[in-house]
């Protein structure tokens, strides 16, 4: 029932804004509606390349950016990784790191936990290390970029496995955010 009322309150301000536009059941025109092609302008309303027509349809936008890219990287290209730790100390925080410098990952920060942000330690390696390491793949994925229009290539990781010797400092492995990095 509200809904009713509502569309009758907004058909009754409607025809009363524009009812200001029809004089005697006839359209008004001239230069109190600002219509082109009065003689005083000097545009003539028949002429097909005046775009200053009001019944000239707007011109097309261009087409959006292709959602696609060429996602395709190197098995050897060097990628950001972040190794994402459970509630640990410290010193096994640094001990996980140096875990990883010895399966030949290049530690580039350890990260400690704090109220912001969750303990972490950042490295950097080939995919095809990290495959025979975590047994998942990278997958490179075209996402959106939300600062700008267009689109960027973001590797991900998927289906990794976690060792036994890392299962118990170990929560996940995801690549960095890059808003934030």
């Amino acid at each position: 029932m509200m809904s009713r009322l509502a569309i009758l309150g907004v058909a009754a301000f409607w025809i009363t804004a524009c009812g200001a536009a029809v004089e005697g059941g006839s359209v008004a025109s001239g230069p109190e509606l600002g219509v082109a092609g009065n003689s005083d302008t000097g545009v003539d309303p028949t002429d097909p390349t005046d775009r200053a027509d009001a019944g000239a349809p707007p011109e097309p936008l261009p087409p959006p950016a292709s959602a696609t890219c060429d996602c395709a990287s190197s098995a050897d290209e060097a990628i950001e990784l972040h190794v994402l730790a459970r509630k640990l100390s410290r010193e096994r925080m640094d001990a996980l790191a140096a875990l990883l410098a010895k399966d030949g990952f290049a530690v580039q920060f350890v990260e400690y936990a704090d109220e912001s942000s969750a303990p972490k330690v950042a490295i950097e390696t080939a995919p095809s290390r990290f495959v025979a390491v975590f047994r998942g793949r990278i997958e490179s994925r075209s996402e959106a970029l939300s600062s700008r229009d267009g689109f960027m290539c973001r590797p991900a990781v998927e289906g990794a496995v976690i060792p036994k010797r890392y299962r118990k400092l170990v929560r996940a492995i995801e690549t960095p955010d890059p808003q934030l990095y």
